[in-house]
């Protein structure tokens, strides 16, 4: 089991439908496994290895969707950080999590804190440059339903932010849920307005609609009827 093989099934069955769409870049279901699996190859041949810890510190840039599932692929623990965080929050997280690499933005990476202050982060990438971090193009690994496959953290109210381990059975089953449901389908279209930092924007929203092999738009990408691409 892995949430990325939801990925790998839309490709399969709608590869020339419309999977994301932001601003004027778009990419088919097929074109986005193929940048996926890539990029999973690069971030393995990093040295990065099934367990640890990637963290995505990112706006609502298409970069997220494929480094989500790129690490997923590879059986990376994805680390949803929030982009409002300041320098000492994002200390505490990282090495708390124990990150072994950070994905961030060029509008949000001046609040990430030293790398003297996180040592675990061994690799931190910018996501402009994700197009140059290509490998050898990999399939989703097999993992077991109780591994983990997210980490977020809690807003918290009397202490520090705790990380809540979101399992592949966990994610594939709220999925399954949600597409239940709304009685989703690859004709529908999903806005998603809210950040893919939180449970709702990763798993109520992008997860599912890969899994109906819908479409998604960003907040600020205009959403046309979904038709199938030339």
């Amino acid at each position: 089991m892995n949430i990325a093989q939801h990925l790998e099934v839309a490709a399969r069955r709608h590869g020339g439908r419309l999977a994301l769409i932001a601003g004027d870049r778009q990419w088919t279901y097929r074109e986005l496994d193929e940048a996926a699996s890539a990029l999973a190859g690069g971030l393995a041949g990093l040295g990065l290895e099934p367990g640890e810890r990637l963290g995505l510190h990112l706006p609502n840039w298409p970069e997220f969707v494929l480094a989500y599932y790129a690490a997923q692929k590879v059986g990376l623990v994805t680390l949803s950080l929030n982009v409002t965080y300041k320098a000492e929050e994002l200390e505490y997280i990282l090495r708390d999590a124990a990150a072994s690499a950070v994905i961030t933005a060029a509008p949000v990476a001046a609040s990430l804190p030293a790398t003297s202050r996180t040592p675990s982060v061994r690799h931190t990438l910018d996501a402009r440059d994700l197009g140059s971090l290509t490998g050898r193009p990999v399939r989703a690994l097999d993992l077991d339903r109780d591994q983990t496959a997210a980490i977020l953290y809690t807003s918290a109210t009397t202490g520090r932010p705790k990380g809540v381990m979101l399992t592949h059975g966990n994610t594939v089953s709220n999925a399954y849920a949600t597409v239940h449901h709304l009685r989703m389908t690859p004709e529908d279209r999903g806005l998603c307005a809210v950040p893919l930092f939180h449970c709702f924007g990763q798993n109520f929203i992008m997860n599912a609609l890969v899994t109906a092999g819908a479409r998604s738009c960003s907040r600020s990408a205009s959403c046309p009827p979904s038709t199938s691409a030339p």
